[in-house]
């Protein structure tokens, strides 16, 4: 007999190991498809100030493992692999994964996330394969240790990775398009304070220059105001200009944004499916917050096992 999971929660992060810890306590029959990034995005970033319970900071990995602990815990049960489409079929949904396997479920929780937009320059694809184009500073910054690098963005994950990267490399460029950051107050003054970072106003990236052995040896980057070209020296390029949701494999089946984002009834984490819903960063294009997404994970594990026993 087929195996009719009573929840599937797409998704590995914030949002979707609380909606396991929650579903989980509940002792509601499902699974969590962590996809090809367990723990999420936030597995990537090193000191995680702002989350609650946390006076002395945390690193972003361990709080992740803390949060799959303790779903694990409560008997959640987790498949690294991940959805590549979803149907509805008899009052339920069906699943293709990535492996080309199936499941079967009566409800959902999209938790899928979100991911670094591309500068949509020649060569990045191949750069970014270790050859000194980056989206994470803390994955790839130790790489750089007392080199130049460059990071392009001006809100707060930019100004974020350029501190960062301040305390590994001799100098860092911060290139933005406008003439003043978007970052919160508090991130703008300590990238602008920081002896070693060198905030490049008004400019874009418009190219990579590379050595004979592909590898970056500087950026170009062109005034906004004055067509003007600039070529910086550096060995690293880190990206920070923006996210992506993860939903471009259920545009056919979701109710999406302009941006891709999914789009909820009324603020809510309900679908326009029933028994579907979504929580994270794959909806919440303002806060992109941990502890929202922990919220709504929440809330998400709550309106889906009351829907459940509202269909029994």
């Amino acid at each position: 007999m087929e195996t009719v999971h009573e929840l599937v929660i797409i998704g590995g992060g914030c949002a979707g190991l609380t909606a396991a810890i929650y579903a989980a306590r509940a002792k509601l029959d499902f699974v969590v498809l962590q996809g090809s990034l367990p723990g999420g995005l936030l597995t990537q970033t090193t000191e995680v100030e702002n989350f609650p319970g946390f006076p002395e900071s945390i690193q972003g990995a361990e709080l992740m493992d803390r949060m799959y602990q303790q779903a694990k815990q409560f008997g959640a049960r987790f498949l690294i692999d991940s959805a590549t489409s979803v149907s509805p079929e008899n009052k339920g949904y069906t699943l293709t994964l990535a492996s080309d396997q199936f499941l079967k479920t009566q409800a959902l929780i999209f938790a899928t996330g979100s991911h670094p937009k591309s500068l949509g320059l020649p060569q990045e694809k191949e750069l970014l394969g270790g050859k000194g184009l980056s989206v994470c500073a803390t994955c790839d910054g130790f790489f750089y240790r007392n080199e130049v690098v460059c990071v392009i963005g001006g809100g707060d994950s930019a100004c974020e990775e350029a501190i960062f990267l301040s305390k590994l490399c001799k100098k860092v460029y911060l290139i933005h398009r406008r003439n003043s950051l978007r970052a919160s107050k508090i991130m703008a003054d300590r990238v602008i304070n920081n002896p070693k970072i060198e905030i490049v106003w008004s400019h874009v990236p418009v190219d990579f220059s590379i050595d004979s052995q592909g590898f970056i040896e500087a950026l170009k980057v062109r005034n906004v105001s004055t067509n003007e070209n600039r070529s910086l020296a550096c060995k690293g390029v880190f990206l920070a200009i923006g996210w992506q949701p993860n939903t471009e494999h259920f545009k056919d089946f979701l109710t999406l944004d302009a941006q891709g984002y999914i789009q909820t009834l009324n603020g809510s984490v309900c679908t326009n499916h029933p028994g579907v819903f979504a929580a994270g960063d794959c909806v919440d294009a303002r806060y992109r917050q941990a502890c929202v997404a922990v919220g709504m994970g929440a809330q998400a594990a709550l309106e889906a096992e009351k829907w459940l026993m509202e269909n029994e």
